[in-house]
């Protein structure tokens, strides 16, 4: 896309004529299932990323696409395994099903990465309209904040994870500006935070642990100091304690793709424990020491990495810097 090659400062005065150009080729309803949509919808979020807060007239317009496709709900579907055909115009397994003998299972694949696409294209637009996203926010987390444990697709699921933070800044930037209550924040936060949490603890995947913690952090962030309780404190201290362990433990050969996932892991396990002692400050340090703190004292030992070294010294400073009257 020429706005991402040229950048915002470029392209930001001829945003406006290309967007006009686009609606002009699509006037009145646009149909989901017009194959030009995903183009669109793409070259929107790009577009918006220049156009900030002007973007929002065109809203009107691609919201109903948008939310068409992050609504689909494919299915899985069933067949005897002999059966012809991928079901649902999908792909197809023949797996061995409990109770059942082998069955052929099948699944639309053009309408999950449909639906990756409508929300990643919410979340886009939340980041780039900031407090303008507003009127659509509401519809946005109804959809967003339960594919967050999507199982069916991990295009999906990470969308929806990487969303969160997205919906909390641009509602963040309205209650500074007065528009919302403060106190919206903190409900948001508490809707994202119980998903996210579960996300973290079913996620087999190093890369998905990574994607998870990194909008954990994120999300603090955003909120800023004071925005989680003391039980939310605890319990993402007992939820990032087992990936360090497996981190220490080592869990066998590993190819170095997957020793490098895992690495983001801890780099992001510290990420988010910062983010919280930046936020919380000496209320948030008992609950590293009574989980997490022995085995960062593990990670300072003479046989680990220098990368294993530096992760644990992080989390020490910033306890010593933000926890100092603990």
């Amino acid at each position: 896309c020429i706005a991402d090659a040229v950048g915002p400062e470029v392209f930001g005065s001829d945003a406006p004529v290309v967007m006009e150009v686009l609606m002009a080729g699509h006037k009145g309803t646009i149909e989901a299932d017009d194959p030009q949509v995903p183009y669109l919808l793409q070259a929107s979020t790009r577009i918006a990323k220049c156009m900030q807060k002007d973007f929002a007239p065109y809203m009107a317009h691609l919201l109903p696409s948008i939310l068409s496709f992050a609504r689909l709900d494919p299915k899985l579907d069933f067949q005897a395994a002999d059966a012809e055909g991928d079901g649902d115009g999908g792909e197809s397994a023949v797996v061995d099903i409990k109770g059942m003998g082998k069955m052929k299972v099948s699944i639309n694949i053009k309408e999950l990465e449909d639906k990756a696409l409508g929300c990643a294209t919410l979340a886009a637009l939340a980041e780039s309209l900031l407090e303008h996203f507003m009127p659509y926010l509401d519809v946005a987390c109804e959809i967003l904040i339960p594919c967050v444990c999507y199982k069916l697709s991990d295009d999906v699921r990470v969308a929806a994870v990487e969303a969160m933070p997205d919906l909390l800044k641009a509602l963040k930037a309205a209650v500074d500006k007065g528009l919302q209550a403060p106190s919206s924040l903190h409900l948001l936060l508490e809707k994202a935070w119980t998903q996210l949490m579960q996300a973290a603890i079913v996620e087999p995947e190093a890369e998905g642990q990574a994607t998870i913690l990194s909008a954990v952090a994120d999300c603090i962030q955003a909120c800023g100091p004071g925005c989680l309780s003391d039980e939310q404190q605890l319990q993402l201290c007992t939820v990032v304690q087992p990936a360090v362990q497996d981190h220490l433990d080592g869990g066998g050969a590993k190819d170095e793709e997957d020793e490098e996932d895992e690495e983001e892991v801890l780099r992001e396990v510290v990420e988010v424990l910062c983010a919280a002692l930046k936020a919380h400050g000496a209320s948030f340090v008992p609950k590293v020491q009574q989980t997490v703190l022995p085995l960062f004292g593990q990670l300072l030992g003479e046989q680990r990495s220098a990368d294993d070294k530096c992760c644990a010294l992080n989390v020490l400073v910033d306890l010593i810097d933000h926890g100092s009257t603990a």
